[in-house]
């Protein structure tokens, strides 16, 4: 080996060129291997933020969503349908009370 300015020049072994270069190779695609599991990994943790980030963790199911949906509505609406059919009944006998439109 020679020196230039206090670095050491080796001649280039071929065989040893040879083996670097194949080991090159196989750390790349041992990388690009691990490349691709990881992306899928995180494209997978996305996708699972995403899906819980729009259902509120209140709500287990959409079935559970259309129970207390339904629930609420006939809350809502069970004062007004009994006054109006308590109208109708107190009308057939012979009560003055009119209809609200």
């Amino acid at each position: 080996p020679r020196s230039l300015r206090g670095l050491t020049v080796v001649r280039a072994n071929p065989t040893v060129v040879e083996e670097l270069t194949n080991e090159n190779a196989v750390l790349r695609n041992e990388i690009t291997r691990k490349d691709a599991i990881i992306e899928g990994l995180l494209e997978t943790l996305a996708a699972s933020a995403m899906s819980t980030s729009l259902t509120p963790s209140t709500h287990a199911t959409p079935l559970t969503d259309l129970c207390q949906l339904s629930k609420e509505a006939c809350d809502a609406v069970t004062p007004m349908l009994k006054a109006f059919y308590e109208k109708i009944a107190d009308q057939r006998h012979g009560g003055s009370s009119k209809l609200k439109s």
